[in-house]
């Protein structure tokens, strides 16, 4: 994790963010939407930088950014 980075909880729910928001084209596509909000089950040991989270139909999506997530508001859950 980066020093200026938020530490996120593990276990929490997390509000995906992608810093080029809903225009996927420019990156290709991604298997997760702008604001869809998952379980984050924490970074990966030996893969710096990366993270791993949940989806509500229990798919799991590894390798994603950490920065690209924030913690979801008491009103979102």
């Amino acid at each position: 994790m980066r020093g200026w980075m938020k530490k996120l909880k593990k276990l929490s729910v997390v509000v995906f963010q992608a810093p080029w928001g809903n225009n996927l084209e420019k990156n290709g596509k991604h298997p997760l939407k702008n604001g869809e909000k998952v379980l984050y089950l924490g970074e990966i040991p030996n893969c710096p930088g990366h993270c791993a989270v949940a989806k509500k139909d229990g798919a799991v999506i590894w390798l994603v950014h950490p920065e690209e997530f924030r913690e979801a508001r008491e009103d979102e859950l």
